[in-house]
This record gives structure tokens, C-alpha cells and sequence, in this order.
């Protein structure tokens, strides 16, 4: 086990990661999970975590999740994965972050799927019953919500209880912003602060307010 832990130590290590960060990993969980779920460590888990996985992980090689990862100078807050039977929760093509305090709950049979790089700062709030998809590179903010139902029907017949979100490539997504059912936010797009998305945004714009609607065009971002 010593040997084990060395090495992989000494993978984080190149990876960039700093002795302190290492240190932060339940690593009791994270090997639970690496032995249940068959991925290897591909699936990190800090402290302050709750899990409740009866669906499955699946994070393709070369790729990487960290959940409830607290910034580096910062102490670690209580987060929750929580990942209902039939449910799952797809990580491709990079490293992808949840940060301190974040709240992933995903409902029966439902999937969130992150294709790439990316990082979703602290206490993000997700709770996902069919789909939420997030593209490569994006930058969620602090205190996010992301919801892809109403969580209550209407009596209204033509009510949809649930639509899917669609998160494109390099999307940034400013602090306390909300993302509602049905919505897709075009690649390269900025969604100011406390901003409420409604209705589908296009690419490369900056969309505001409550209702989001777009402010400006042609935008790009680093």
C-alpha cells in the first residue's frame, strides 16, 4: 500500500499538483470509489465530501475528476455527489474541477456529461434529471445553479416538467448566475453575474440580467 500511495503521489506530482493539495484527498473514498467504479484514479475525492453513488462514473483515460477540491489556500466546505440508480456522470477528454462546497445531484437515469478541460468554482449547485451537458473549457463562477427541471409539474398539460441544458465550448458563467431547463448557451459566450437564463443564448456574446438577453456581440474571452 505505501509503495502504491508513493506512486501515486508522484503522479500528482507531474500533474502539477502541490504536496498540500495531495494531502486533502479522502483517500479512503477515493480508493472506495476507484475499486467500485473501476476507474482507476481517475476520480479524486477531498474531504468534507458526502457520496451517495448508485448510478455509475465514468471518466476516460487521460482524463480526470476532482470533486470538492478547495482552493489552494482556502479550507475545505462540505460538498455532495450524489448519483441516483441509472444515473451517470461522464468525464472526457481532460481535467475537469469541482470545487469546494459543490452540490452534484443526479436524479434517476439522468446523465451529465463534461467534454474537456474546465473547472466549476465554489458551492455550485447542480441537480440534473435528464441531461446537462458541459462543453471543454468552461469557467463556472462561484454559488452557480444549474437545473434542468422545475422540479414541480403545473396542471398545464403542455407543461415540460424536464428539457435538457447544453453548455457549449468556453463558456464562462459569472458568480451566482442561474441556468434553467431547456437552455443552450452557445460556445464562447459570457454570462454576466447573477444573470437568469431562460432561453437559449447564441455564441460568442455576453448575454445579462433577468432574463438573460444578449448585450453585447462578437466577443471573445481568454
Amino acid at each position: 500500500m505505501k509503495a502504491f500511495l508513493k506512486n501515486v503521489h508522484e503522479r500528482l506530482i507531474q500533474r502539477g499538483w502541490h504536496l498540500r493539495r495531495v494531502s486533502r484527498i479522502a483517500w479512503g473514498r477515493t480508493l472506495l470509489s476507484a475499486a467500485r467504479h473501476k476507474q482507476g484514479l481517475r476520480v479524486l475525492i477531498f474531504s468534507k465530501t458526502r457520496t451517495h453513488i448508485r448510478g455509475t462514473i465514468q471518466v476516460e483515460k487521460g482524463s480526470l475528476l476532482t470533486v470538492n477540491e478547495p482552493w489552494f489556500f482556502a479550507a475545505a466546505e462540505p460538498g455532495s455527489l450524489i448519483i441516483f440508480p441509472g444515473a451517470s456522470l461522464t468525464v472526457r477528454n481532460g481535467q475537469f474541477s469541482f470545487k469546494s462546497g459543490a452540490f452534484i445531484d443526479i436524479k434517476d437515469n439522468a446523465s451529465l456529461i463534461i467534454n474537456g478541460e474546465g473547472y466549476a468554482s465554489r458551492n455550485l449547485q447542480i441537480e440534473c434529471r435528464e441531461r446537462i451537458t458541459i462543453g471543454s473549457g468552461a469557467a463556472i463562477g462561484p454559488d452557480v445553479i444549474i437545473r434542468d427541471t422545475d422540479s414541480h409539474p403545473l396542471t398545464d398539460p403542455n407543461h415540460k416538467l424536464t428539457q435538457p441544458i447544453t453548455i457549449g465550448d468556453k463558456v464562462w458563467i459569472g458568480a451566482r448566475a442561474i441556468i434553467l431547463k431547456g437552455v443552450t448557451i452557445g460556445d464562447g459566450s459570457i454570462i454576466a453575474a447573477g444573470s437568469i437564463v431562460s432561453k437559449s443564448i447564441p455564441s460568442n456574446c455576453i448575454a445579462a440580467g433577468a432574463p438573460a438577453k444578449v448585450i453585447r456581440e462578437n466577443i471573445s474571452w481568454s
